[in-house]
């Protein structure tokens, strides 16, 4: 599928015959983007907000610094109840082609997940009957992102991609024997991403 994608992109009527001549990225962008991520197995409808740093390093690699807001609800039955702030910072590579009136990209990068868990409802976990869990969080965690999007006349753009990282749950609650008890959960937290933003030449 990756290499459909990226034979389709490299082929697109949009490439420019000669991209150097009509380069249509500034060499300093800021990009402002509203989306949303999906609800997954894990995890409900995302609302998210970010920011782009873009730098053109050389025709045709961006070099961007991100960050990105998103707050959502934890859906799977296994994992107590709540609410979970994300800040995702990172760093990615785009590759471009286009003129101006419509660009195509394609990036990579890694990404830092920072969370913060709000515990709405306590699970009995399976483990320890009758062990109630007062405190729950999802550790901070590296992770990957891959994206593709488009620019309409150099401002406008449209974004897509797929994000994942691997945190771990840690859970505090009270074995049947009255002793206090840590569980560690491991869990795949990964997202498809939507957005639409603006860039301001700097």
């Amino acid at each position: 599928m990756e290499e459909i994608v990226l034979t389709l992109f490299l082929l697109a009527p949009i490439v420019s015959k000669n991209p150097v001549a009509q380069d249509t990225v500034a060499p300093i962008n800021f990009h402002v983007e509203f989306g949303y991520r999906p609800a997954s197995d894990v995890i409900g409808f995302a609302p998210e907000m970010g920011a782009k740093f873009e730098y053109l390093l050389f025709h045709p690699i961006i070099l961007t610094g991100f960050a990105d807001y998103s707050i959502s609800n934890i859906r799977d039955l296994r994992l107590p109840e709540g609410q979970n702030h994300a800040v995702d910072l990172g760093v990615e590579a785009l590759l471009y082609r286009g003129t101006k009136k419509l660009t195509a990209y394609l990036g990579a990068g890694l990404v830092y997940s920072i969370n913060h868990f709000e515990l709405r409802k306590q699970l009995t976990d399976s483990l320890y009957t009758n062990s109630g869990i007062y405190k729950t969080e999802i550790d901070n965690k590296y992770g990957y992102r891959v994206i593709m999007g488009f620019r309409v006349r150099e401002h406008f753009s449209f974004e897509f991609g797929y994000q994942e990282t691997r945190p771990k749950y840690l859970f505090w609650g009270n074995s049947p024997d009255g002793h206090k008890i840590v569980i560690y959960k491991d869990a795949q937290l990964s997202a498809v991403r939507f957005t639409l933003g603006y860039l301001f030449s700097l």
